[in-house]
């Protein structure tokens, strides 16, 4: 700009008129330097630095286990992003490690896959703790016990709901207690006979360790029970994961959760975006996607889609080769039609480079990535509050809404 300048203004003393800049250029010179400019910093460069602060401020959440270690019979209340699920893997493995025969137990496989993950070095060294879904538990030691019934085709809730649980009591008679410490995640999922049943596994169940983290305003399957368990309570006051927008929106879905306050107040606002359910909504999430990974360098890991039902019923799954431009999703819990293929937690295949996980607001409580985007979410939903709470907390850097 000065060397253009130089010329324009620094030539002989009667410059031709091919060196002079004219209309035009004036004009276009006036633009350049009048005009704002808007500097934004990418996605990604956020995400960056949003994880290294969540990394100090789980390690500041880690010190509230320390503080709590004398006390055997807990449960641990906190909203959700107040890091509760790695809190509760914390506990395990102390527990683990100070010789305690521990059970970490949780409702959702892939919540169940990811303590498993954070715990496995401990596992591997002491023997404990042992992860496990609760249905997987019961189906596990209905097997050693014998008591394992047919498994019906195709499987209706009951057996979930009653089925299951019963083969594990029948087991509990036959093969006994076996641990001296119980930890469960997400304990609002939880019915109160399999928490009943749960404490029948520890050796002395009114007198051996037992925390259960749990946040009521997440109880989507059925209603929370643990305070009738008589627990003392400890309360988690702190929002690590969600910047200041995505706690502000969140919490306005769902006042009945315990107060939180966010620690990182800074953010970007949540986005909002209109479309109609079916090919618009595709449409859409093509677009979202297609700028987030290619226009804010996103890496796909770093990005998760929920849908507000199951993926069955939903249009986007059902995407030819759920391809959406360059952008794949992925879940490798369920087939190409969305139908779930009852796999254990150890036994669904790693999730391969350069995919977006895609799954219901429902299996992925409990869970987390960068940048979440929800769609497919129906108003007529009596549990749409609960749904766009549970879903939008999950976002550690930025929440888009497709509704």
């Amino acid at each position: 700009m000065r060397r253009s300048s130089a010329r324009w203004t620094c030539g002989p003393p009667t410059p031709s008129a091919a060196a002079r800049p004219g209309a035009a250029g004036v004009e276009l010179l006036t633009d350049l330097l009048a005009s704002p400019v808007e500097l934004r910093s990418l996605l990604r460069s956020e995400i960056r630095e949003g994880e290294r602060l969540l990394v100090q401020m789980t390690a500041r959440q880690a010190q509230v286990l320390r503080g709590l270690r004398t006390n055997r019979r807990m449960q641990i209340l906190g909203a959700a992003g107040t890091g509760k699920t790695l809190l509760a893997a914390e506990k395990a493995r102390q527990l683990a490690r100070e010789g305690f025969d521990t059970l970490l137990v949780c409702f959702n496989q892939p919540l169940a896959r990811l303590l498993g993950e954070l715990t496995e070095e401990t596992a591997r060294s002491h023997g404990h703790p042992t992860v496990s879904t609760f249905h997987g538990l019961c189906e596990d030691l209905a097997r050693e016990a014998g008591t394992m019934p047919e498994k019906p085709s195709p499987v209706d809730p009951r057996w979930f709901d009653t089925t299951l649980p019963a083969a594990l009591d029948a087991a509990i008679g036959i093969i006994g207690p076996r641990y001296h410490a119980l930890v469960i995640d997400e304990g609002q999922d939880f019915a109160p006979d399999w928490l009943e049943s749960l404490q029948l596994l520890l050796h002395e169940p009114a007198d051996d360790v037992l925390y259960v983290f749990h946040d009521p305003a997440q109880a989507i399957f059925r209603d929370d029970t643990v305070e009738r368990l008589g627990l003392a309570t400890y309360f988690l006051e702190d929002n690590c994961r969600n910047p200041g927008p995505i706690h502000d929106w969140a919490a306005a879905h769902a006042p009945d959760a315990p107060p939180t306050v966010a620690l990182r107040e800074e953010g970007r606002p949540v986005e909002r975006i209109e479309a109609a359910a079916g090919a618009e909504t595709v449409e859409a999430l093509r677009k979202v996607l297609h700028r987030l990974t290619v226009d804010e360098d996103v890496r796909p890991w770093d990005i998760a889609v929920l849908v507000g039902g199951s993926l069955e019923d939903s249009a986007i799954w059902a995407v030819p080769g759920h391809r959406f431009g360059n952008a794949v999703l992925w879940n490798g819990q369920v087939d190409d039609a969305g139908r779930n293929l009852g796999l254990a937690a150890r036994d669904v295949p790693d999730e391969p480079p350069d995919v977006i996980v895609c799954d219901s607001i429902r299996r992925f409580k409990g869970l987390e990535r960068a940048v979440i985007v929800l769609c497919e979410l129906k108003a007529n939903d009596p549990r749409l509050a609960r749904l766009l709470y549970v879903g939008g907390s999950r976002a550690k850097q930025h929440l888009v809404v497709i509704r």
